[in-house]
C-alpha cells in the first residue's frame, strides 16, 4: 500500500520546549511536505496544541512520562535514555502501521534530537501560531505566574503586593512557585487539563505578570498585555523573536543585583495605565 505518512514526534520533553521548539518546528515541517497523512505524538494532555490533527491521528506517549512533569527537561525526560527513546519511536511507527495498513517505509518520522544539550533550531524553520483555546475575556482578571526563573523571595513580595492592589490569580505548572495558591494546580483534574487551563487563563486575562520565560512568549503569542522582566529581555521586546508583534508587552531589564521594588513600580504603572480594564 503506497502511502505518504508524516509522523511528528514522539516528544516527551518539557512544556517550555514544546512551545518554543517542537510545536513551531513540526508545524514548519508539516507546511513544507506533501504528506497525505499527518500524525503527532506528545503528552496526552497537550493535544489542544495541535487542533489540525484529529484524535485518531494523535498518539500520546506513555502516561507515566506525562505524570512525571518535573522530570521533563528540554527535549528529554530524565528517566528515558537514547535506547528507550528509540523504542518509543518503534512503538509509534507500529501504531501507525496498524492503523493505516502501510509499511514503515511509507513513514517519514520527524522528531527533535534526543540529546542532553539541546541544539537550537533556526527561527526560519519554525512557524509560531496562536494557541486555540476558548475565549471569554474576564474584566479585572490579572494572572501572576511565579516561574522558577525568579527567586521565591521575590515571588512572595509580588504576591503580597498584588493582594493589596488588584484582583488576581496565581497560575502555572509544577515548576512554578506558590503551588498552594495556584488555582490550576489545586484542581483535581490538573493532570488532564492543567496546561490547557493555563493557556486559557493567560489568553483571557486583563494582564499577565511573570518573569521572562516561555510564559512571556505565550502571552505575546496570544496578544495579551504583559509585564515581564529578566536579563535576556531583547527576544521578548519589539522585533524580538518571541514578541510576535505584541504591542501590549512591557519588558524590563532586571538582574540578580536589581531591586524588586523596581519591578513593583513597573507593575503599578502598567496597572494604572489599564486601570479602566481591571476595576
Amino acid at each position: 500500500m503506497n502511502k505518504t505518512v508524516l509522523a511528528q514526534g514522539p516528544f516527551i520533553g518539557s512544556f517550555e520546549q514544546e512551545i518554543l521548539t517542537f510545536r513551531p518546528h513540526m508545524r514548519w515541517i508539516e507546511k513544507n511536505t506533501n504528506a497525505r497523512y499527518i500524525y503527532y505524538s506528545s503528552h496526552f494532555n497537550r493535544k489542544f496544541l495541535y487542533p489540525q490533527v484529529t484524535m485518531k491521528r494523535y498518539i500520546p506517549v506513555y502516561r507515566q512520562l506525562t505524570r512525571q512533569e518535573i522530570h521533563q527537561t528540554g527535549y528529554n525526560h530524565k528517566d528515558v535514555n537514547q535506547r528507550d527513546f528509540t523504542s518509543l519511536i518503534r512503538v509509534y511507527k507500529d501504531n501507525i502501521v496498524s492503523k493505516l495498513g502501510c509499511t514503515k517505509k511509507d513513514i517519514n518520522q520527524q522528531s527533535l534530537p534526543y540529546v542532553k544539550y539541546i541544539p537550537p533550531v533556526s527561527i526560519y524553520h519554525k512557524i509560531f501560531e496562536p494557541i486555540k483555546v476558548p475565549v471569554s475575556k474576564r474584566k479585572g482578571y490579572v494572572v501572576f505566574i511565579p516561574d522558577d526563573s525568579m527567586n521565591i523571595k521575590d515571588a512572595l513580595i509580588i504576591f503580597n503586593y498584588l493582594k493589596k492592589t488588584c484582583k488576581f490569580a496565581v497560575i502555572g505548572d509544577m515548576k512554578c512557585y506558590l503551588s498552594e495558591d495556584n488555582e490550576i494546580l489545586q484542581g483535581v483534574d490538573y493532570l488532564n487539563t492543567g496546561y490547557q487551563k493555563i493557556v486559557t487563563a493567560i489568553t483571557n486575562s486583563t494582564a499577565v505578570i511573570t518573569p521572562c520565560s516561555h510564559w512571556t512568549a505565550i502571552a505575546n503569542l496570544q496578544g495579551v498585555p504583559i509585564v515581564s522582566w529578566g536579563e535576556n529581555v531583547g527576544q521578548y521586546k519589539k522585533q524580538g523573536i518571541y514578541n510576535f508583534n505584541n504591542s501590549q508587552a512591557r519588558v524590563v531589564y532586571h538582574d540578580k543585583d536589581s531591586k524588586i521594588n523596581n519591578i513593583l513600580k513597573q507593575i503599578d504603572n502598567y496597572l494604572q495605565e489599564i486601570n479602566d480594564k481591571i476595576i
